[in-house]
């Protein structure tokens, strides 16, 4: 008897993975074509987000300066607290202003958030307040206007955030600071208006002196800048 034949197995390569697709398309060519379209979507997105947040274009990266003149006429308002407030008790105050609705986006939260800082800086300068007008009275009762200014940490003694009549808050709002309201905003924004995350700045005298981007990290400090200089400026008078 023969004895048995050892068998030694030998080492067989694994088939190679056929990595070509319908159409002579590789998987690395097509993993390559659908990161190129990823990043192209993603960068388009980035885009159009600021121009949701602001429809209308505002130049992010500069103050937004006054031509013409513009005078804080008489209005009656009621503010968070359901307390009336008329023109006449902010006489002699500077006033920084901005317009807000409790459903907005992340821009008007965004100004709020500079509005807050800038609370804190003219925290011991009492004759400066702080005012909020919304667009939206319809939707912004008192109630609702308190909840919002709880959230940005608001002295409401301090810093006003005001509703009443739309006659009369958009009439005030389109003469004094925004201008007219656009018929293409009106599903996006109350009134349509546009340019609502501006900050105005309103001397003592009723005038407004200065509108300021409201998105830019640095507007707290121009607006303590712009508020020294006309301090300076009633000085001279």
């Amino acid at each position: 008897m023969k004895p048995a034949e050892s068998f030694q197995l030998k080492h067989q390569p694994a088939p190679r993975f056929n990595r070509r697709l319908a159409g002579g398309i590789s998987l690395d060519q097509l993993i390559l074509y659908g990161g190129i379209v990823l990043c192209t979507l993603v960068t388009a997105l980035v885009m159009l987000i600021p121009a949701r947040l602001n429809p209308a274009g505002v130049d992010a990266s500069a103050s937004i300066s006054t031509t013409v003149s513009r005078h804080l006429g008489d209005f009656s308002l009621t503010n968070c607290n359901g307390q009336s407030v008329t023109r006449s008790n902010l006489n002699g105050h500077f006033l920084i202003v901005n317009f807000v609705f409790t459903g907005c986006s992340l821009s008007c939260l965004r100004v709020n958030d500079r509005m807050a800082e800038i609370q804190q800086l003219v925290t011991n300068q009492n004759d400066v307040r702080l005012v909020s007008l919304t667009i939206d009275p319809a939707s912004d009762t008192p109630q609702s206007l308190a909840r919002f200014a709880a959230r940005f940490n608001a002295d409401t003694n301090r810093w006003l955030f005001l509703t009443g009549a739309q006659s009369t808050l958009h009439p005030l709002i389109e003469k004094t600071f925004l201008g007219p309201g656009k018929s293409e905003l009106r599903g996006v924004v109350p009134g349509g208006f546009a340019n609502t995350d501006r900050i105005a700045l309103v001397d003592q005298h009723g005038e407004v002196r200065a509108m300021f981007n409201g998105l830019k990290s640095s507007v707290a400090r121009e607006v303590g800048d712009k508020l020294a200089a006309l301090r300076k400026e009633s000085l001279q008078q």
